[in-house]
């Protein structure tokens, strides 16, 4: 799609397995927190996302994976908090601010 997405909230992996997939040629605002609140889940950006927060691990929940293609641009307005927890941010080549 080509339309700006607001999110006033927080964006929560509540369930693992997840998998959320940003194909998006304008941009996605999270205006709160990116959480992931369980094992395994993975945000793959394509497109544009600001995350005007933080973006937080439960303790004890690994594996969980932020993937940034050469197409995507990725900006957390604060910190990367992983706890105790196994986390993975993997830049493809572009931008991650």
């Amino acid at each position: 799609g080509s339309g700006n997405i607001t999110i006033n909230d927080d964006l929560n992996f509540v369930d693992a397995n997840t998998t959320l997939i940003n194909n998006n040629t304008a941009t996605i605002s999270i205006l709160a927190d990116l959480l992931f609140n369980n094992d395994n889940s993975e945000l793959i950006n394509n497109g544009n996302i600001t995350i005007t927060d933080d973006v937080i691990l439960g303790f004890g929940d690994d594996d969980n994976l932020i993937t940034n293609n050469s197409a995507g641009v990725l900006n957390v307005g604060d910190r990367i908090n992983s706890g105790s927890s196994r986390f993975v941010v993997s830049a493809c080549k572009k931008s991650f601010n």
